[in-house]
């Protein structure tokens, strides 16, 4: 009489997906490996995404130490944007642009797509730049010939 060994009692039920079952040839063929990540110094936005965001932050820089006399419509307290100086609201757009660019950066991996949104985001900023100041001296100047945005819209409206 041979001793016969009882098999062994299959293991617990584990939660989770079951476990490939292994192949010699699986372990001698060289594994696949993930791709290198670009780099991403300020924790997980790349450089190029930092650098557009800025551009129009750099530019109001710029302008403000070339031609200080551009920015100094937005100071003006004539024109209340939200009952706070219209450079609150530049800014606040500006920072949201920002925001926006930072938030498509994480969420969007596919690099033309947040290229493109960079692109519009930080070209929307550039002509928030240049043209904030104009549109608030123009509303100024209505507002002192006491044309105000109804009286135009009656105006085109009726065609004279």
């Amino acid at each position: 009489m041979t001793d016969a060994v009882p098999p062994e009692p299959p293991p617990p039920f584990a939660p989770g997906l079951p476990s490939a079952p292994v192949h010699s040839d699986a372990l001698a063929a060289p594994s696949w490996q993930a791709p290198r990540s670009r780099a991403t110094p300020s924790g997980g936005i790349p450089l190029g995404v930092m650098l557009a965001s800025l551009l129009p932050v750099g530019l109001v820089l710029l302008l403000a130490v070339i031609a200080p006399g551009f920015l100094t419509p937005l100071l003006d307290d004539a024109l209340p944007v939200l009952g706070l100086a219209p450079i609150v609201a530049f800014l606040g757009a500006l920072a949201g642009l920002f925001a926006i660019n930072l938030l498509a950066a994480r969420a969007i991996r596919n690099p033309f797509v947040l290229g493109l949104v960079v692109a519009m985001t930080t070209t929307a900023g550039v002509f928030v730049v240049i043209l904030a100041p104009a549109v608030i001296l123009i509303l100024v100047k209505l507002r002192s010939l006491r044309i105000f945005p109804q009286d135009l819209l009656r105006v085109f409206s009726t065609g004279g």
